[in-house]
């Protein structure tokens, strides 16, 4: 079964088997890296995110979706806590993901005891189950149907889709060089093309650089009498601008990080 990636990047294969199979992907009849998938269900869809870079080949996303009941699972710490409500949602930023708490669906545990939102603390390791949510703008989240807290003494579940280990030396909280991550902040110099980014929240201990040249700019309202021409958007990521960034984390140390953004969202 052969396709041919899209002038935008994107490809599509059906009738894929389950249980197992590897993609092979060439340019000009090289090969360029092959990617297995294994546990595949019936009627299951596979929604990946690559990164081609020369001959390097990375897996950055894998969802499933579908019949094969369409779960994910994550695994980190909480990273910062957007939302505590104890009568509606709770929102978790949770290794690098927007996690939802709702109640009446999520369980919170930790051993065989039932905890609270008010529990998923930042800096707590925890397994979360559930469901993507439909996408909100530049971030799709998640609905947790269980969220268990990690013990000291218990051993961590493994993630289905292994990512590079956070560095300790990185200066965003739970970032790591080479992973998919998504900031939220304000701009505090630059341009649509390459801008400082001040995170929310006390994520990031100094300005994350990002270069945004390749990146599509996504304004309110996307469309209608009322949207904003292609340039006065790009014209709207100025200093002072609330933004959300989607991209790759390029490089982090303890003073400095770079990410190449694939989306700047301007908020209003």
């Amino acid at each position: 079964m052969t396709t041919t990636v899209g002038a935008d990047g994107s490809f599509t294969l059906r009738g894929l088997p389950t249980g197992s199979f590897t993609l092979l992907f060439t340019r000009d009849g090289t090969r360029i890296g092959t990617l297995s998938f294994t546990s595949v269900l019936p009627n299951q869809e596979l929604n990946i995110t690559i990164s081609v870079t020369g001959s390097s080949l990375v897996l950055l996303e894998e969802q499933r979706n579908g019949i094969g009941h369409g779960d994910l699972e994550i695994e980190g710490t909480v990273e910062q806590v957007l939302l505590l409500s104890t009568t509606g949602d709770s929102r978790f930023l949770i290794h690098s993901r927007t996690v939802v708490a709702r109640p009446g669906q999520t369980v919170i545990r930790e051993g065989n005891t039932v905890r609270g939102p008010a529990d998923l603390t930042v800096g707590r390791t925890v397994h979360v189950k559930g469901v993507w949510l439909p996408a909100e703008g530049a971030t799709q989240p998640a609905l947790a149907y269980e969220i268990k807290i990690q013990t000291s003494n218990e051993d961590s579940t493994p993630t289905p889709s292994p990512s590079p280990s956070p560095r300790a030396d990185c200066m965003i909280e739970g970032g790591a060089p080479g992973r998919g991550i998504e900031l939220e902040g304000t701009i505090s110099s630059g341009s649509a093309s390459a801008f400082t980014l001040a995170v929310d929240g006390g994520r990031s201990s100094s300005g994350v650089n990002v270069l945004a040249g390749s990146a599509s700019i996504v304004c309110t309202p996307p469309s209608g009498p009322n949207a904003p021409t292609p340039a006065q958007c790009s014209a709207s990521v100025k200093p002072g601008a609330k933004v959300h960034v989607s991209g790759t984390l390029n490089t982090c140390t303890a003073t400095s990080a770079q990410v190449s953004a694939s989306r700047v969202q301007v908020q209003k």
